[in-house]
């Protein structure tokens, strides 16, 4: 019924994949898990700056609020009136593009920064076990 449990695979992997140096093999896994922990701290930090800036704009927002709110008020009826809520909408919407911009920049950068300290660690241990496999 199932025909791949017959076979034996431990020959196979064996033949595959043999350590001719136990230390190398190691010092592979290590370096594996420091770049998981730099990686994991890069992510984080970002995380968090992003969480402050996040924090900082709702604070700025608040006031943002309180000042269109007296334009809005100060303004005369009528024409004066249309005129100044439109200009505190669109400085409104400008300034949230921008800050969704600016946060979406962090969080990349920080996985950016991320992914190649993962992926300079993977392509250097290629390059080790090609190394150790010629030698």
């Amino acid at each position: 019924m199932f025909g791949f449990l017959e076979n034996d695979y431990t020959k196979f992997w064996s033949d595959l994949f043999f350590v001719n140096n136990t230390e190398s093999l190691l010092e592979t896994l290590q370096q594996n898990v420091e770049a998981t922990n730099r990686a994991s701290k890069l992510v984080l930090e970002g995380v968090q700056a992003t969480s402050q800036r996040q924090s900082d704009i709702a604070k700025r927002s608040v006031g943002d609020i309180a000042d269109a709110t007296l334009a809005l008020s100060n303004a005369q009826m009528g024409r004066d009136k249309v005129i100044a809520g439109t200009d505190v909408a669109q400085k409104t919407i400008e300034k949230s593009l921008n800050d969704a911009r600016e946060l979406n920049e962090m969080l990349l950068r920080s996985q950016r920064d991320a992914l190649k300290t993962m992926s300079d660690t993977v392509l250097g241990n290629f390059e080790m076990f090609k190394k150790n496999m010629s030698a």
